[in-house]
């Protein structure tokens, strides 16, 4: 089966709906479940691209069995995982921390059956170097995200152009824009991507249209500030002046600017960092835009090397170019050490470049792409053995550190002229401003409603342009994203709420549909009073509940029957 087929079978046979788990067709509750990653996805032959959803997926089902199915055992076959944001990293950590499941680095060879009549899964289990067999009650492929039917038919009738894969291609004109000016595409349609990112593409899409058509105020516009600077930056100052606001940019960063926010629409006030000391600044503000900045400046995560932002400032100072310098890239959670890979070539052709990591993070667009090419281009990757990376010297360089294709070689010594690793809060550790009033237990704010309205925050009138869980390809759509939410939200008077959809008891007809339809688990059926019950802290505001319900009881805050429809 599929992994898409699990989850329907756990949705639909789940015991809050009343029904039994001996429909779920795996032969022993007690036996071992497989779940193999990546099925024709990052493969020449089939799909070359990361399907970039799938690692945290899979966790979450490996989960959901061991919750229903405490006896048994689950194996995780996988190539890479892909740990780009906040989130994903936690659900992957969380399954991995499970004593009942497993992960091992192997694309199985075959899947036969066995004598006994279950499933055989020959493997080669890479951190030993040996091929092995396992017998499995059930075997769940995860298997790579194509465009839907639906995606060639739009961009048929649209006359849209298609990659080489049938998604739908981006345009010259911004992240949401297509081959046919005025129309813009985002979420699915466009590659694969995850519920965050498809919301954020859904409002910044939702930009683009007002940069075209520009709402008419009968009143004064909103005076809109931006809290920080660089491109995420300018994408919501220009979408708000698009609007007819009128926009004003605070410039802050790391150790400086923006120190606390207080206040309400119309008289924020804002505490920021000046020479000598700190200054109060009453802004005269509607809303407020905040753009966290990238901590770049902090030291490097493996001492005595350099940091991909300050090696980059090298690199296009033209200090390397023509030459042919040896280079060590220490690769993080993201794909930045094959951005700097590239660009390193670009600029000198006869460098030699060799990327370390633990993990290939591929998962950004177009990035398993780029690492194959870079393979073609001369550059070396190898995956080292966790925690045995170190390096001495002054240029020349020694890296040393054990090879996982082959630890009985003992560690390796590189010799490179430099040595770059990310920075110690690179991606994830943004210095997020003091007045979000929800923090997640790294320090990280939270929103509002994370899959569905990513830039809202807790605060009244204020919204963030990086959402605290995202830290890759989708941070370039949070500009305009956070601006057309915020000019949206102050023309309907701040409606936005927390408050998730109820279900009226009188009406409810207790069939159990929105259980089942729920893609978040969080509908419950209460016996005593024989009606569904909304849990607030897992309804994302989808509104599936209320499309399906046939007795129209459940009623969303923000939506009605009409619009739910």
């Amino acid at each position: 089966m599929t992994a898409l087929d699990l989850d329907q079978l756990l949705r639909s046979t789940s015991e809050r709906a009343g029904l039994s788990d001996g429909d779920i067709p795996i032969p022993d509750k007690d036996g071992k479940v497989a779940i193999v990653q990546c099925v024709c996805s990052r493969d020449t032959e089939e799909l070359p691209y990361c399907s970039r959803v799938c690692c945290a997926y899979t966790a979450r089902l490996a989960l959901e069995v061991r919750r229903r199915f405490p006896q048994a055992k689950v194996t995780v076959f996988y190539m890479d995982l892909q740990l780009e944001d906040v989130v994903s990293a936690k659900q992957i950590a969380i399954a991995m921390a499970d004593p009942g499941i497993e992960y091992i680095r192997s694309r199985p060879a075959a899947i036969q059956a066995s004598p006994e009549g279950r499933l055989e899964v020959l493997f080669e289990d890479t951190l030993v170097g040996e091929i092995r067999a396992d017998i499995f009650s059930a075997v769940v492929l995860s298997t790579g995200t194509v465009p839907s039917e639906g995606t060639s038919r739009v961009a048929g009738m649209l006359g849209l152009a298609t990659d080489e894969y049938g998604f739908i291609a981006r345009g010259e004109g911004g992240p949401t824009s297509t081959s046919h000016p005025g129309v813009f595409a985002t979420g699915g349609a466009t590659g694969p991507v995850d519920l965050v990112e498809a919301s954020l593409g859904g409002m910044a899409a939702a930009a683009a249209v007002l940069e075209i058509h520009p709402p008419e105020w009968t009143g004064y516009p909103p005076r809109l500030v931006v809290l920080g600077q660089g491109p995420v930056a300018d994408d919501a100052d220009r979408t708000a002046k698009a609007t007819g606001a009128s926009t004003t940019m605070v410039i802050g960063g790391p150790g400086r600017g923006v120190k606390r926010l207080e206040g309400e629409p119309k008289a924020f006030l804002v505490r920021m960092g000046v020479p000598g000391g700190e200054a109060t600044i009453n802004l005269k503000a509607d809303v407020i835009v905040t753009v966290p900045q990238s901590e770049d400046s902090g030291p490097s995560v493996l001492p005595g090397t350099v940091t991909y932002p300050d090696l980059r400032r090298s690199l296009r100072k033209g200090l390397h170019d023509g030459r042919s310098d040896r280079f060590v890239l220490l690769m993080g959670n993201d794909g930045e050490a094959l951005r700097l890979a590239a660009e390193i070539l670009d600029r000198s052709p006869g460098a030699r470049v060799e990327v370390l990591f633990r993990e290939m993070a591929v998962a950004g667009e177009g990035m398993q792409e780029l690492q194959m090419d870079l393979a073609d281009r001369g550059v070396g990757f190898t995956r080292y053995v966790d925690r045995t990376l170190e390096v001495s010297g002054e240029g020349p360089y020694h890296v040393r550190f054990v090879d996982e294709l082959s630890p009985e070689l003992g560690k390796r010594d590189v010799e490179a002229d430099h040595v770059a690793a990310p920075p110690t809060h690179a991606g994830r550790d943004l210095v997020w401003p003091w007045f979000l009033s929800r923090y997640a237990p790294e320090g990280i704010p939270t929103e509002h409603r994370l899959n569905v309205l990513p830039v809202i925050t807790p605060r009244r009138g204020v919204y963030t342009a990086v959402p605290a869980t995202q830290t890759g390809s989708s941070i370039q759509l949070g500009g305009a994203a956070a601006a057309a939410t915020a000019i949206a939200e102050y023309a309907r008077g701040f409606t936005l709420e927390p408050e998730v959809g109820e279900v009226d008891p009188d009406l409810c007809a207790a069939c159990l549909n929105c259980l089942r339809i729920c893609p978040h688990d969080a509908i419950v059926f209460n016996n005593e009073a024989r009606a569904a019950v909304i849990m607030p802290r897992a309804c994302q505001d989808c509104g599936l509940c209320a499309s399906i319900c046939p007795a129209k009881a459940i009623s969303m805050v923000d939506s009605d029957n009409v619009e739910v429809a």
